[in-house]
């Protein structure tokens, strides 16, 4: 279980940063829903 919850944790690091580019101007939201996409 605890190696399952460490990929969990990750995601949700890098849904955070994600979150966090979208905040930042149209230009790096850009960048970051292809990269979003990308990896779905």
């Amino acid at each position: 279980t605890q190696t399952e919850a460490l990929p969990l944790n990750t995601s949700a690091k890098i849904s955070g940063k994600e979150l966090d580019h979208l905040s930042e101007p149209k230009l790096s939201g850009k960048i970051a829903m292809p990269s979003r996409k990308r990896r779905v």
